[in-house]
């Protein structure tokens, strides 16, 4: 009966970490609400990957695009 927030800031390179983060992420249960950076680490050369992959393996019932310095 809770709810469930996940944000995070600027992500990436997240398919090459050693630490398997996105593994982590779809190991927790899902959130109800991601605030996550669209803005990722070699973007340029990547797109939108890394925030894609992000907002996947967090599963989040609503996705809210953001980014803050």
């Amino acid at each position: 009966g809770g709810f469930s927030l996940t944000w995070n800031d600027t992500a990436g390179p997240l398919r090459d970490d050693p630490s398997r983060v996105l593994d982590r992420l779809a190991r927790r249960p899902r959130a109800d609400v991601h605030v996550g950076a669209v803005q990722g680490f070699g973007q340029y050369t990547n797109g939108l990957r890394d925030p894609r992959d992000y907002a996947e393996a967090v599963r989040s019932r609503v996705f809210v695009p953001s980014h803050h310095d």
